[in-house]
């Protein structure tokens, strides 16, 4: 298998403008910026396809519908205790590498 042939899916989550008041323990410091987004995912691209899988309700039916070789996961999800497993165990179920 070629690097082009290898598909990866790119799991993170829309950047989060905090505003003035934000604090330095604001979730909103956890989530990567905009620039460290398209930086990661131009390094992936070296490696194959990339394909975006921006957090959000349908990221399931999304992950379903192209067959990813594997996952490169920042994402922080939005709310829970295991917030940050959501993807691993996601991809973990459909058999994916993460």
């Amino acid at each position: 298998m070629s690097t082009e042939d290898i598909k990866i899916g790119f799991a993170y989550d829309e950047p989060v403008q905090q505003s003035p008041s934000d604090t330095v323990r604001s979730v909103a410091a956890e989530y990567e910026d905009a620039r460290t987004i398209e930086w990661m995912r131009a390094t992936l691209q070296e490696l194959g396809t990339v394909i975006d899988l921006p957090w959000g309700p349908d990221i399931v039916s999304r992950m379903s519908s192209v067959h990813l070789d594997v996952i490169f996961n920042i994402t922080e999800a939005t709310q829970g205790r295991n917030r940050e497993s959501l993807i691993p165990a996601l991809a973990e179920a459909c058999g994916v590498p993460c």
